[in-house]
């Protein structure tokens, strides 16, 4: 067997630390971390695997940046009943490291929007337990990093809809029973807004306030079909270019002009059955819509949030392989190509 010198003509350096500008497939020994390591290439935008939450949940809200995101409710169909319809009070904070409970959220709910970072939120809307098995609630409650406080109510119950913005300058768009509402809140009240011109239930939201965000795809309450548009919300609706994917349930992070939409599914017509594939799917958005990387794991219905679409997160969801209800994380960002060479 050839060795490295032979192949490369040199032997593998011993350094105190990595080099500044290595070239792909070049090995050496860092003496400092003890450990030997090779340089796979230039460092690229990509999925990978973050910190499990506690336990498997779909249909929980999310939102904010991957260093300062936060979760809340959800339901696990799959798990031993904690409430009438298996949903959870539990708030998550995550730090980029490790997901941290935080206050309980008022009631057990799923189906619900939520806007803001682990700081500072408002979460609305949703199916609430125990105020009556399967309520539709207009509810909202804001988050200051260790309590809930309730605040008015949105504008009529909804559910499945998106979400966009801050605590205090926040949007919910589309999902049920009304597919095209659009609600705005202002940090003390919500104010009903211009109808979407094509809502549907299970959107994907992003955008920075309430004047600026994006509603992708969706799926029509019947036939049950995705679909592939986005809308851009200035105070007003506005069409824009057609993602590649026609896709609901998806998760969603960014701006308007700097975006990221991964996983999901497709629903042709007629709909099937409840358990139809998740797909792992990314697209990036700057203007238009660009095939990237793909998730690691397919997940629908899950979480997810982000500040660009440079950098997301996408927790939970239904994920298709056994069991059927994630709790894995997945962090979009900067992939360094630095490698560690380990032995198992």
């Amino acid at each position: 067997m050839a060795t490295y010198k032979e192949i490369n003509g040199q032997k593998v350096q011993s350094l105190s630390s990595d080099p500044p500008a290595p070239y792909t497939g070049q090995i050496w020994y860092n003496s400092t971390s003890n450990s030997l390591k090779y340089f796979a290439g230039t460092a690229s935008v990509a999925w990978a695997t973050g910190a499990n939450i506690p336990s498997r949940r779909i249909y929980m809200g999310g939102c904010g940046p991957t260093t300062s995101a936060l979760i809340v409710g959800g339901s696990n169909p799959s798990a031993t009943p904690i409430s009438p319809n298996e949903k959870y009070r539990e708030t998550l904070a995550y730090n980029g490291t490790a997901w941290t409970a935080q206050a309980n959220y008022p009631f057990y709910i799923d189906r619900i929007g939520a806007a803001g970072d682990s700081t500072a939120a408002i979460a609305f809307g949703g199916v609430a337990d125990p105020s009556g098995p399967g309520d539709i609630v207009a509810n909202s409650y804001n988050f200051n990093g260790s309590s809930w406080t309730s605040k008015p109510a949105l504008t009529a119950g909804q559910y499945k809809m998106a979400a966009a913005g801050t605590a205090t300058s926040a949007l919910s768009f589309g999902g049920e029973p009304d597919v095209d509402r659009t609600d705005s809140w202002n940090g003390s009240s919500w104010t009903n807004q211009a109808n979407m011109p094509r809502g549907g239930k299970n959107v994907s939201g992003t955008g920075p306030s309430n004047t600026a965000a994006l509603a992708m795809g969706g799926q029509d309450p019947s036939p049950e079909n995705s679909f592939n548009t986005t809308l851009s919300w200035n105070g007003s609706w506005t069409a824009g270019p057609n993602m590649n994917v026609a896709r609901e349930g998806a998760g969603a992070g960014g701006t308007t002009t700097s975006a990221l939409i991964f996983g999901g599914r497709t629903v042709p017509s007629p709909a099937p059955s409840p358990s139809s594939t998740s797909i792992t799917t990314t697209e990036s958005y700057n203007g238009s819509w660009t095939n990237v990387n793909a998730l690691v794991t397919a997940a629908r219905f899950g979480a997810g949030g982000g500040a660009s679409n440079t950098s997301a997160f996408q927790v939970g969801g239904r994920i298709n392989v056994s069991p059927d209800y994630g709790q894995q994380t997945q962090e979009w960002g900067t992939i360094n190509g630095t490698r560690t060479i380990t032995t198992s």
